[in-house]
C-alpha cells in the first residue's frame, strides 16, 4: 500500500496586501520545496464551508477530513478535551477558555500577551478554588495561555454565546470568527435559547467569570477569562481507517487536532511538546530557530512511525497567528521556514507510489486579523496524478489548476479513491 502525507498549514491562506505589492505572503515566500511539489503535482481551490461562514481549525479540519460540520458541530471545548485525553461525560459541559487582558471595561488582549504555558499553568491553578453550588468544576491548563472548563450537571445547556469577542455564536451552536481591534467591549454569556437550563448556564458562567476577575484583578496581563465553544458531551463520526484502510495516525501538536483525529479513527503520536512557534517569536532569527526545533521534532516522530502506518495527517502550526496579529513579513517567513525544515526532509523521506497533500485549514487574514471564508489553495503530488500547468503553490495560481474549485469533503474522496486505500 502506498503511504499518504496529509499535510495540513494551520491559517497558511491570505489576502492580497498592497505592503507585499498586492500579493499574500504565500506568494512571495521562497519556498523551493512546495513550489516543485506543486509544479509535479496537480493543483485546485478548497471551499472548506461556504462563502458566508469563515472556518476556525475545528470546522475547517472537519471539512478536509469528509465531513460537514453544519451538521457534525461539536463545539471546540469537548474536541479539545479528547485531545488532551480527558474523559467527557454525557452531563459535562466543556469550554475552551482564554486568559486574557482587561482595562476599564475593555478586553485590549484576548491571549494574555500569549505568556508562557508554565505561567499560564499557575495562573489557572488559582481558578480551581472557585465554587459554585450544585455545579462540579474541574479546570484544566491545555497549551500556552488557554484552558478548559468542565462543568459538571444535569442542568447546564450548551445554548450560550461566548464572551470572547473574536467569535460570534448563533443558535446552531456554530461558531463564526470577527475581527479583533484594540478595544472591545466586555461581554456578558447570554442564552441562546428561550429554556431555564440555558438561562441558569448563562448565568452559572458569569458567575464564574466574575470570580475568575476577582481572584486575577493583580495580574498584570492575564487579569481576565474568555469562553467559548461550549457543548456536551461528543458525537459519532464515521471511523474513516475502517472506511477507507489502512492505518492512519496523526502528527499534530494542539488539542483540537489530536481530538478529531482520534474521534475519526486515528492513533495519536504521542510525547509532543508544545510548539515552539505557538509563541508569536518577534524577531526572525527566533523564528527561524522554533520553526527548525518543531519541524526537526515532527520528522523525527514522522520517521520513527513511517513503517508502521499508511496515512499521517501532519499539522503545522505557527503562521495563523501572524495572520492574527497582522504580520505579514511574518507569515510569509515562517513559509520560508516550513519549506526549508520540514518539506525538503520530507520530499526525501517518500518512495514512488506515495503521495502528498499540502493545503490550509482556513484562510487567516493579514488585513482583516481574523479567519475569512476565502478559498484555500491545495496540492496533490504523487504518481497517481498528472501535473497541470501550475508551477507555484500560491493561492491565485491554485485556482487555475486542474482540479480547479471544489468543496472541501471531496478531498478525502479524491485521495483515497485514487490512492488504493480500499
Amino acid at each position: 500500500m502506498n503511504k499518504i502525507f496529509f499535510v495540513v498549514l494551520d491559517g497558511i491562506a491570505d489576502n492580497p496586501l498592497k505592503d507585499l505589492g498586492w500579493k499574500t505572503p504565500l506568494e512571495c515566500a521562497k519556498k523551493p520545496f512546495l513550489n516543485k511539489l506543486s509544479e509535479e503535482g496537480v493543483n485546485g481551490s478548497i471551499m472548506l464551508i461556504n462563502k458566508s461562514i469563515p472556518p476556525q481549525t475545528e470546522t475547517g479540519v472537519l471539512s478536509l477530513l469528509g465531513f460537514n460540520p453544519l451538521n457534525y458541530n461539536t463545539g471546540r471545548g469537548p474536541l479539545e478535551a479528547v485531545g488532551m485525553g480527558l474523559r467527557v461525560e454525557k452531563n459535562d459541559l466543556v469550554l475552551r477558555g482564554n486568559l486574557a487582558t482587561a482595562e476599564n471595561g475593555y478586553i485590549i488582549d484576548t491571549e494574555a500577551g500569549r505568556i508562557s504555558g508554565k505561567k499560564a499553568e499557575k495562573i489557572i491553578g488559582k481558578l480551581k478554588k472557585i465554587k459554585i453550588r450544585g455545579i462540579k468544576i474541574k479546570i484544566y491548563h491545555s497549551l500556552g495561555y488557554r484552558f478548559l472548563l468542565f462543568l459538571k450537571s444535569k442542568k447546564l445547556s450548551p445554548y450560550i454565546s461566548s464572551n470572547h469577542p473574536g467569535y460570534e455564536r448563533n443558535k446552531y451552536l456554530l461558531e463564526y470568527p470577527r475581527a479583533l481591534r484594540k478595544k472591545m467591549k466586555i461581554k456578558k454569556i447570554i442564552p441562546l435559547k428561550r429554556s431555564k437550563d440555558a438561562q441558569f448556564t448563562a448565568d452559572v458562567l458569569n458567575k464564574f467569570i466574575e470570580r475568575a476577575k476577582e481572584i486575577l484583578k493583580d495580574e498584570k496581563t492575564a487579569n481576565y477569562i474568555l469562553l467559548r465553544g461550549a457543548n456536551k458531551g461528543l458525537i459519532k463520526l464515521t471511523n474513516l481507517p475502517k472506511k477507507y484502510g489502512g492505518k492512519w495516525i496523526c502528527l499534530g501538536d494542539t488539542p483540537v487536532e489530536r481530538g478529531i483525529s482520534k474521534l475519526v479513527g486515528m492513533d495519536i503520536a504521542r510525547k509532543y511538546k508544545n510548539p515552539e512557534t505557538d509563541k508569536l517569536l518577534k524577531t526572525f532569527k527566533e523564528l527561524k530557530k522554533a520553526v527548525r526545533k518543531d519541524c526537526k521534532r515532527t520528522i523525527k516522530k514522522l520517521k520513527s512511525v513511517l513503517s508502521r502506518y499508511d496515512f499521517f495527517y501532519i499539522h503545522l502550526k505557527g503562521a495563523d497567528a501572524f495572520g492574527h496579529k497582522g504580520m505579514p513579513l511574518h507569515k510569509k517567513k515562517i513559509i520560508e521556514y516550513f519549506d526549508l525544515f520540514f518539506f525538503k526532509p520530507l520530499t526525501k523521506l517518500i518512495k514512488k507510489d506515495d503521495i502528498i497533500i499540502v493545503t490550509a485549514d482556513h484562510t487567516t487574514s493579514c488585513r482583516y486579523r481574523t479567519h475569512t471564508a476565502d478559498p484555500v489553495p491545495v496540492l496533490i503530488f504523487g504518481d497517481s496524478f498528472k501535473p497541470d500547468k501550475v508551477k507555484i503553490f500560491a493561492e491565485s495560481q491554485a485556482k487555475r489548476g486542474r482540479l480547479g474549485r471544489f468543496k472541501a469533503k471531496r478531498l478525502i474522496k479524491i485521495v483515497c479513491g485514487d490512492l488504493k486505500c480500499t
